[in-house]
């Protein structure tokens, strides 16, 4: 299937000539249901989209300077920002796995929950409007190119795990934060570098 997106309607169009067409309101509030003619309206012109096909949500945004998340399958609007961005939304793009999603804007960029939406960080980067986004196949990283010939670039960091009253944090690309809060309340620290490179995903747990 392809996206399609002309004015503010966004469609979802067959690749073979039988199927089905799928149409979007966009301009419907999360939970509201889509119907089955399915198409995404929103009150502006929709200058940038985006799909993961790990999680078959869409993501979407453009003058009217919010973003929304469509879910596929079920035909409905399950996010949109609370408040406008101050410049159109330019550029939209998923990470690989489908965990996070970044919206790039004039001098911003937005790093958002890809299941919840919600903003896991905010970045000033005084590059101009954001035009396109490209993740490195990891996950770990992306490239973000602005419309003044300006190249960005960003790492995921600051992701925890926790387990009992243990804590993994991601502090750096190659760095993870141990933590250990004893019953006695006192907190233990210990970094762990790794020297074979960038740390694409990890997990605690113990036997």
């Amino acid at each position: 299937k392809l996206i399609c997106v002309h004015g503010n309607i966004i469609s979802i169009l067959p690749t073979q000539g039988h199927g089905r067409s799928i149409h979007w309101n966009a301009s419907t509030h999360p939970a509201g249901n889509v119907s089955k003619i399915e198409s995404v309206k929103t009150a502006g012109v929709v200058l940038a989209v985006d799909w993961s096909v790990s999680l078959n949500m869409i993501v979407c945004g453009g003058e009217d300077r919010h973003y929304r998340l469509f879910d596929v399958n079920e035909g409905q609007c399950v996010f949109i920002s609370p408040f406008p961005l101050f410049y159109s939304i330019t550029s939209v793009a998923w990470s690989p796995n489908g965990d996070i999603f970044v919206v790039g804007s004039y001098d911003t960029l937005i790093l958002g929950n890809g299941k919840g939406g919600w903003v896991h960080s905010r970045v000033d980067v005084q590059t101009g409007s954001i035009v396109d986004i490209a993740w490195n196949p990891d996950g770990t990283s992306f490239l973000a190119a602005s419309g003044a010939g300006t190249v960005a670039f960003g790492y995921i960091a600051n992701r925890k795990k926790d387990w009992e009253s243990f804590s993994v944090e991601l502090v750096e690309k190659d760095q993870l934060l141990v933590s250990n809060t004893s019953n006695t309340g006192q907190e233990c620290s210990h970094a762990i570098n790794v020297s074979s490179g960038t740390i694409v995903e990890f997990q605690i747990g113990f036997q």
